[in-house]
Formats: C-alpha cells, sequence, structure tokens
C-alpha cells in the first residue's frame, strides 16, 4: 500500500508543485480545496485526487484522514478582505487548528504547516502573528510538527517574482531586508517532500 498524503492547498502556488512531485514520487495524494482538480487540466492531474470540499466543513474531509501518513497544510492568505470573511484569523489560524485537531484525533503520524519567515515585519505584522498564533496552536497538539517558515516563492508563472528576486539581490549588498530570501517554489517543494520522507524514515512523528 502506497503511503497517503492529503494535502489542503493543493491548489495553490506552492500547493500544485508539492502534490505534483509526491505523486511522482510514487505517493498516493489527496488534495482537497473549495474547486477540486485545478484548471486547464494537465496530464500529472490524473495521478492525483482532486476532492472537491470545504474546508470549514470537516465532514467534506474528515474520512480522508484515515490510514494517511501526513496532512500538509499549505491554505493560507498574505492580504484579508474582512468584507468576505476572509481574514487572518479565519483562514491562517482556523484552518490550521481544524486540521490538527483532526490529524492528532485520527492519529495521523506527521503534520505539516506553511508558515513564513517574517522578511518584512513592518509592512505585514498582523500576517507574521498570525501565522505566529497557528504555530503555537499546532505545535500545543502536535509535539513534533513539520513547521516550513519560506519568506517568499519565486516561479515563472507568477509574474513580478523574478523581478522581486533581483531587487532583492540588490537590497542585500546596500545591508537591507537580510532576512529576505526569495526561494524556487520548485526547490522549496522537494525540501518539504524530503523532510517528510526523513521523518517517515526515523519514525520521528507526531
Amino acid at each position: 500500500m502506497r503511503e497517503k498524503i492529503v494535502v489542503f492547498g493543493g491548489n495553490g502556488f506552492f500547493g500544485q508543485r508539492f502534490v505534483r512531485l509526491a505523486s511522482e514520487q510514487g505517493f498516493q495524494v489527496i488534495s482537497v480545496s473549495r474547486r477540486g482538480a485545478p484548471q486547464p487540466t494537465e496530464a500529472w492531474h490524473r495521478a492525483v485526487e482532486w476532492v472537491k470540499g470545504d474546508v470549514f466543513s470537516p465532514e467534506d474531509w474528515r474520512l480522508l484522514f484515515e490510514n494517511a501518513t501526513a496532512v500538509v497544510d499549505c491554505i493560507g492568505i498574505i492580504h484579508q478582505k474582512p468584507s468576505t470573511n476572509q481574514t487572518y484569523q479565519r483562514f491562517n489560524v482556523e484552518i490550521a487548528r481544524m486540521l490538527v485537531t483532526e490529524a492528532r484525533k485520527q492519529q495521523v503520524p506527521i503534520f505539516v504547516y506553511l508558515s513564513a519567515k517574517p522578511f518584512v515585519p513592518f509592512l505585514l505584522k498582523a500576517y507574521f502573528e498570525s501565522k505566529k498564533r497557528a504555530e503555537a496552536i499546532i505545535m500545543d497538539v502536535y509535539p513534533n510538527p513539520l513547521i516550513i517558515r519560506p519568506s517568499l516563492f519565486v516561479g515563472k508563472e507568477r509574474r513580478g517574482t523574478r523581478a522581486v528576486a533581483q531587487l532583492t539581490k540588490f537590497a542585500h549588498v546596500l545591508g537591507l531586508l537580510k532576512n529576505f530570501q526569495p526561494q524556487p517554489v520548485e526547490t522549496a517543494a522537494r525540501l518539504v517532500l524530503d523532510e517528510i520522507i526523513q521523518k517517515m524514515k526515523t519514525k520521528e512523528v507526531g
């Protein structure tokens, strides 16, 4: 039986890279999102089980945790829209609380949370604080979670990120934004998967 990874946010910039890589490495990958399968369809999508469900409705995804090796939470928003109830508390904190609680209840060995490194706290203070609150909740539930703290993912599909990466190099020369280290999204996805595989090998689980 293949090891099962359940991913929330698998349609996102990082999520799609991760689920593709994990499926190519032979994992059974299930991606849960409101939209289901991403569009337009690509050939590799057939290797992933795309589940259409509402993360705020546990009955849509709770059964998927059965016999899972890992749950990956890469849902999050960087800009709030209070008028549509898209807040840091709801999307960055409460979702993490629901997923880690259910994962622990069903004894899923590995829980992964995509957090963030506070590279520009003076601009996004509330965002980084919400990520820290989520981390605290997760670590209270799971003794040994896998928490990833990137600064900014860059890739050809996300317009403008390459320009930001070049500007960052210039800023570093001037001694500015020292914690801002953009990372290729493909590299980040591979590193996260490698960390999961390492935990599986060493049985270093929550």
